[in-house]
């Protein structure tokens, strides 16, 4: 009995142990599991990146092909076959319009440049061709396309030509302007004249106008000792007006004043004697000559006498 429960010991424990190996083995590979996921992830991640890139970097270098195509290819093209028609217009001009003269060079470049030549006479005969194909159509083809006239074609010598006559029409040009310049200015000169003249006229008639005025003493008083006070009644258009005072009535030996207003205060005058005053309104005319009005009628005044203490 002891034998059998120590071999049922020692194969419980051997059991047990064996449970732990193997659980501890299938452990290790749980881990072993769990940190190689993480490898793969970043595998297709990376894959992933470099595919979006190449398609991105495909994506500009087609949109940036496209805007080239697009704002200067078609330009580019326009002027390379314009540089290609002008040679070729060039290359046959300079044979005089003879199809002899024409060297076998010129149907090569023809080919070379994809271009089709027929030359005309004025009764629309053919001269010259650089096709094998039926005359009629290569004429129909060519109508459809552009029809250029020789005189239309401009050359080195045709630009150099219209640059003189531009030249020539600009100084032209500057000529007539100058002259029209000259002949507003007599004008502006003219009409300025024109104007000082009326306005001339305008002042004198004012003058004159004035001048046919009666002038008048208004009021002569004497309220303090040696002064007298002079009032002139207003004339319409004067300037100015002269008063003159005398004790003579025959107004010799006067004196004159004159005033902007149409009042004044004389001074220094004779107590107690009397003296006549009379007013005459002044202006100018356009040359500046004074005219005046006839002397109005004179009026006395008796200065004061200062008070007696």
């Amino acid at each position: 009995m002891n034998g059998t429960e120590k071999q049922n010991e020692t194969s419980m424990e051997m059991s047990a142990e064996d449970s732990r190996v193997t659980m501890g083995h299938q452990t290790e590979k749980k881990h072993r599991f769990h940190l190689k996921m993480p490898q793969k992830g970043r595998k297709h991640s990376v894959k992933k990146r470099i595919a979006y890139t190449f398609i991105a970097t495909m994506a500009a270098t087609l949109l940036i092909i496209g805007l080239i195509n697009y704002f200067f290819l078609g330009s580019f093209y326009i002027r390379d076959k314009e540089h290609i028609l002008a040679e070729s217009f060039q290359k046959l001009n300079a044979t005089g319009g003879d199809s002899d003269d024409i060297p076998d060079t010129f149907e090569q470049f023809c080919v070379t440049n994809n271009l089709k030549v027929i030359m005309q006479s004025r009764d629309m005969a053919r001269i010259y061709g650089t096709t094998t194909r039926s005359y009629t159509a290569l004429c129909g083809d060519l109508t459809n396309y552009q029809t250029v006239n020789k005189s239309e074609i401009t050359t080195e010598r045709t630009l150099k030509e219209n640059l003189d006559q531009a030249k020539k029409d600009l100084e032209e040009a500057k000529k007539n302007l100058e002259e029209l310049q000259k002949q507003n200015a007599a004008k502006d000169a003219e009409i300025a004249k024109a104007k000082a003249e009326v306005e001339a006229a305008k002042k004198d008639l004012q003058a004159a106008k004035m001048a046919a005025k009666k002038a008048a003493v208004k009021s002569v008083k004497s309220k303090k000792a040696g002064k007298a006070i002079v009032t002139v009644k207003k004339v319409a258009g004067a300037e100015g007006y002269q008063v003159q005072y005398s004790l003579k009535k025959s107004m010799k030996s006067a004196k004159n004043v004159k005033i902007k207003k149409n009042s004044i205060t004389i001074k220094r005058l004779k107590k107690g004697k009397t003296y006549y005053v009379r007013v005459r309104a002044f202006s100018k005319d356009s040359n500046g000559k004074q005219i005046c009005t006839a002397w109005s009628t004179a009026k006395k005044v008796t200065i004061k006498k200062g008070s007696v203490k």
